[in-house]
């Protein structure tokens, strides 16, 4: 079997040319030598394709019911009637058993397939020719996720990871994250609180209302403990105190 061509599955407009021969049994010239003249309207000419996961052929196109079209121009694709393929000879002087061929697309767009095989037979002196087409996975695009563009940066896709399980970082991630929570711990300010933060809030919140608590003017009288801002212009929060003579209480600040 002849390897004819390598072709990305979903590829178009393709034109395949290949060698025949003649066979054992010609009544002319000897086995191997071209076979030259034949043409579109041979007699008993067929051409079949199969995709290595069709059970059948899918296309088995015969002169006698006159689903082989010519060339029009060779070198130049046009696509044949549905269900059809185009078959002409190229050169009988210069280039004698060489033939030109053009399948629809929809031989080359067949979900999963690997290969194409072709099979040329059944004219008089003509040995069977057999090939096959391999049909390549159509490459990953970087450009789109999904059908939508990926943003590009110096040329090369900003690609954002789905899932960083089991990913270990290298050197210089590992830096630069130091770096970054470096920069957090040392260098971000932060404001003061104005209320006091919810049990639920963010451990930043928490810490900050420890800080303040620690820092800021405090004042009390005989029933309320008052925390106060900064600036020490205004009240952050409030809590209730009381005695009963064995129990000192401060109530939760609000």
């Amino acid at each position: 079997m002849q390897v004819m061509a390598y072709r990305l599955n979903g590829d178009t407009s393709n034109i395949e040319r290949v060698f025949l021969y003649k066979d054992s049994g010609a009544t002319a010239g000897t086995e191997g030598d071209p076979i030259t003249g034949l043409t579109n309207s041979s007699t008993g000419l067929n051409i079949s394709t199969i995709a290595h996961n069709e059970a059948a052929p899918n296309t088995d196109t015969s002169a006698a019911t006159s689903s082989i079209e010519a060339v029009g121009t060779l070198g130049t694709y046009s696509a044949p009637t549905s269900g059809f393929v185009r078959f002409s000879e190229v050169d009988a002087t210069d280039m004698p058993g060489l033939y030109e061929l053009q399948w629809e697309d929809a031989r080359y767009v067949i979900s999963s397939a690997i290969w194409l095989d072709i099979a040329i037979s059944g004219v008089a002196d003509l040995a069977p020719f057999h090939g096959r087409i391999y049909l390549e996975p159509v490459p990953a695009n970087v450009q789109e996720w999904i059908g939508t563009a990926v943003t590009l940066g110096s040329g090369a896709p900003d690609v954002n990871i789905q899932t960083s399980d089991n990913i270990d970082f290298g050197a210089t991630q590992k830096a630069s994250i130091n770096t970054e929570v470096v920069d957090v711990i040392r260098t971000d300010t932060v404001a003061e609180l104005s209320a006091v933060p919810s049990a639920t809030s963010s451990l930043m919140d928490k810490l900050n209302w420890v800080f303040m608590l620690s820092r800021n003017k405090i004042t009390q009288t005989a029933t309320t403990k008052t925390l106060r801002n900064d600036a020490d212009d205004g009240n952050v929060a409030t809590a209730s105190v009381s005695s009963d003579g064995t129990t000192a209480t401060r109530g939760e600040y609000s």
